[in-house]
C-alpha cells in the first residue's frame, strides 16, 4: 500500500515536470533568446578575418563572461531545484512512513475486531446454553415440586389409614381372616418349622397358648356377627427366643470375643526411686572409660574357632600365634 502511494506521487510530480517543460514560460523564453543571440555573435567574431587580434579576443571574453552569467543563473536553478527535490523526497519517506503506520494501526484493528467477533460468538452460545440450562433446571424444579405435593398427599392418605387401622383395631381386636388365607396356627407352625433345630416345642422353657380357631374361614360378611360357626380350643408352644451368642452357638457364626484391655498397674514412688537409681548406675557405668574395652583390647580377647580348637603345648606356638593377633586387631 505504502509501496503504491508512493509511486503514484512520483508519478504526479513527473507530470507537473512534463507539463512546466511543454509550457515555457516568459522567462525561458527571454533566456533562449538571449542565448541565440549571443551564439550568433560568438560565430560572426570568430568568422571575421578582418578583426584585429585583441578585439576579437575582447569581443569572445565579453561573450564568455555573459555566458558565465547564465550558467551562474542555471547553477542557482539547479541546486533550488534540487533542494527541492530532496525536500520533496524527505516528504515522499514521511508520508510513506505514516502510511505503513495507518496500514498497521488498520490491520491491528482488524484483528481486534475479529476477536472481539468470536468472543461475541462464543459468550451468545454461552448464554443460549445458560438459558436452555435454566429451562432443564426450572423444569426439573417444577416437577419435583409435583412429585413433593402427590408424596405428601400419599402420605395424608396413608395417615388416615392408619388412624383408621388403629381405630378399628381398637374395636375389633380379634383378627378376621378371609378365605382363602392362612389361618393362625398355619402361620404359627410355618414360622416354628424355619427355626433352627433345639428350638421347637421341645426346648426348655416353652410356653403354652390356648387359643380358639373357627373350623371354617370366616368371611367379611359373617365377621361382623359374633357367634355364628363352630369353635374349638386349639394349643400350640411357642417357643422361648434365644439371646445373641446362643444363637451365634447354634448357627456357627464367628464373631471377635471382647477382651478387656488389661491396663498396667499404677506405679508406686518405690518402683520410680529404684528405676532413678538404675538409671543413675547405668549413667556412672558408661562415664567410667574403664569399663569399657576398646577396640584393641577386644581384638586380643577374642580367639577364633581355629585356636580354640588347638590346644596351647609349647611357647612357639604362642609366637606364632602373635602376628595373627596383630592383623586382626589391624583389621
Amino acid at each position: 500500500m505504502a509501496s503504491a502511494s508512493h509511486r503514484s506521487l512520483l508519478q504526479c510530480v513527473q507530470e507537473d515536470d512534463d507539463e512546466r517543460a511543454e509550457e515555457p514560460t516568459d522567462e525561458d523564453r527571454e533566456r533562449e533568446k538571449r542565448f541565440q543571440q549571443a551564439e550568433r555573435e560568438i560565430m560572426r567574431v570568430l568568422e571575421d578575418s578582418q578583426m584585429d587580434e585583441h578585439v576579437r579576443k575582447r569581443h569572445v571574453m565579453r561573450l564568455f563572461d555573459r555566458f558565465r552569467l547564465e550558467y551562474t543563473h542555471l547553477s542557482v536553478k539547479l541546486r533550488d531545484n534540487l533542494r527541492s527535490q530532496r525536500r520533496v523526497t524527505d516528504k515522499c519517506l514521511q508520508i510513506k512512513n505514516e502510511l505503513i503506520m495507518n496500514a498497521l494501526k488498520i490491520k491491528t484493528a482488524k484483528q481486534v475486531q475479529d476477536e472481539e467477533l468470536k468472543n461475541l460468538t462464543f459468550y451468545r452460545e454461552e448464554c443460549e446454553h445458560a438459558w436452555k440450562a435454566l429451562q432443564i433446571s426450572e423444569e426439573r424444579e417444577r416437577d419435583a415440586m409435583r412429585i413433593i405435593d402427590e408424596l405428601k398427599g400419599e402420605v395424608e392418605t396413608l395417615q388416615a389409614q392408619v388412624k383408621a387401622l388403629t381405630a378399628q383395631s381398637f374395636k375389633s381386636p380379634t383378627a378376621v381372616y378371609f378365605p382363602g388365607s392362612l389361618t393362625l396356627d398355619q402361620q404359627l407352625n410355618g414360622e416354628i418349622a424355619q427355626l433352627p433345630s433345639g428350638y421347637g416345642a421341645d426346648s426348655p422353657g416353652a410356653t403354652k397358648l390356648k387359643v380358639k380357631k373357627d373350623l371354617a374361614p370366616l368371611s367379611p360378611s359373617k365377621a361382623a356377627s359374633p357367634g355364628q360357626g363352630h369353635e374349638s380350643d386349639v394349643t400350640f408352644e411357642i417357643p422361648v427366643v434365644p439371646s445373641l451368642d446362643e444363637w451365634k452357638q447354634c448357627t456357627r457364626v464367628w464373631s471377635p470375643h471382647v477382651v478387656s484391655q488389661q491396663r498396667s498397674p499404677t506405679p508406686t514412688r518405690e518402683l520410680l526411686t529404684s528405676q532413678e537409681s538404675r538409671a543413675d548406675a547405668m549413667l556412672r557405668c558408661a562415664s567410667v572409660p574403664s569399663l569399657q574395652p576398646s577396640a584393641m583390647q577386644r581384638a586380643i580377647t577374642a580367639t577364633s574357632p581355629s585356636r580354640r580348637s588347638k590346644p596351647h603345648t609349647s611357647s612357639g606356638d604362642r609366637n606364632n600365634q602373635l602376628p595373627h593377633v596383630q592383623s586382626s586387631a589391624h583389621h
